[in-house]
């Protein structure tokens, strides 16, 4: 949509999406609660957020550190870019995450 149209679009059609969830959210009844309370899962959200973060950071950083052979890379690690080792420690964050939820 942004190549042959404009981006401005896209954000017109994510206001409809979001209009529309907002009048389907009365179609939804809301049965009170019962047990105890639901607590955010803090280990768990840091465990996502950092595991992503770390994969996002690897990728947009490829094309100025290089996939596997270092350009602008500020460290080399065994003569590979540290993309690899961003995107491969996102990687066993996101691991440790699947291990804390099955726990």
């Amino acid at each position: 949509m942004t190549t042959y149209l404009t981006w401005r679009l896209v954000f017109a059609a994510e206001v409809v999406v979001v209009v529309a969830i907002l009048c389907c959210v009365r179609w939804v009844e809301e049965h009170p609660r019962t047990g105890p309370r639901i607590r955010l899962d803090s280990v768990g959200a840091v465990l996502s957020a950092l595991g992503l973060a770390l994969v996002v950071l690897g990728v947009l950083q490829s094309s100025s550190w290089g996939w596997l052979r270092p350009r602008n890379s500020p460290v080399t690690v065994f003569g590979f870019s540290l993309t690899v080792f961003v995107i491969a420690a996102g990687a066993v964050v996101l691991h440790l995450l699947r291990a804390w939820e099955r726990r």
